[in-house]
């Protein structure tokens, strides 16, 4: 909580739009509202789910994430 989230994301943000990017998409895990939050506070909205491709352990684990995105401007 001192920004560096911010920060990263800003510049990974600036760097996609220099590449020609429009829109930058974030994958969330179900049930992290941290992370939501975060997304949702630096203009993202959400876009639905998607599928899991990462194997979730002996556990097991959802299915599907959440899908987060924002258009980029330069």
């Amino acid at each position: 909580r001192r920004g560096i989230g911010r920060l990263l994301l800003a510049d990974a943000m600036r760097l996609a739009a220099s590449t020609g990017a429009l829109r930058l998409e974030v994958a969330v895990m179900p049930g992290n509202l941290p992370a939501v939050r975060f997304y949702e506070a630096c203009g993202f909205t959400s876009a639905g789910e998607r599928d899991i491709y990462a194997p979730h352990g002996a556990e097991g684990g959802p299915p599907n994430a959440l899908v987060f995105e924002r258009a980029l401007t330069l």
